[in-house]
């Protein structure tokens, strides 16, 4: 809406369901501190810009500003792989199994996304370019006598619209006569 690119760090670095480590301040020696989760997407209105619900290993949900995605040597080192195996497999135990496709069609068919076919223009070759309407003189005989404010340098001057100029080709053009006096 402001013309301003979009911070989207929050959802930039992980994908949904990565796996990442975070920064757990409850635990306590011998037990790491940084520990394995989760990434469930960006906690709004919880912290700070970059603070995401982890899922936990007992099936909890927390917000946690202290995350960062495992590099991709982490995910090849056998003990991650083994935690990362024993992390669902907990998780699997706490909640469930996941869910499927299937499991959602037969459940509640209505809530799938629907599967719409892809639009293709069956014209080829350059399309030509839409024409505007012509506006004729009476489309702006609505703004003839409208009192207007603008503003010129640091003053702000009012003024009436007295009659409407036209431009070449005999096609209204934009141009509006304004008789101004200085805001008071």
């Amino acid at each position: 809406m402001t013309g301003q690119p979009t911070d989207i760090s929050d959802i930039a670095e992980v994908e949904f369901y990565d796996f990442v480590m975070y920064w757990d301040n409850r635990a306590s020696f011998p037990t790491p501190r940084e520990t394995l989760g989760r990434w469930l997407g960006p906690a709004k209105n919880v912290g700070s810009a970059m603070t995401a619900k982890i899922l936990k290993e007992n099936g909890q949900v927390g917000p946690m500003s202290t995350y960062r995605p495992l590099s991709e040597e982490e995910k090849k080192r056998h003990e991650v792989l083994n935690d990362m195996t024993k992390f669902d497999a907990a998780v699997e135990k706490e909640l469930g199994e996941p869910l499927t496709v299937a499991d959602i069609r037969r459940d509640q068919p209505d809530i799938l996304t629907p599967d719409i076919e892809v639009y293709e223009d069956d014209f080829e070759g350059t399309m030509p370019l839409a024409q505007e309407d012509e506006a004729t003189p009476e489309d702006y005989d609505q703004y003839v006598n409208a009192e207007v404010q603008f503003p010129h340098g640091d003053q702000v001057h009012m003024g009436k619209v007295k009659h409407q100029v036209r431009g070449l080709s005999s096609m209204v053009a934009a141009v509006l006569t304004v008789s101004c006096s200085l805001m008071e």
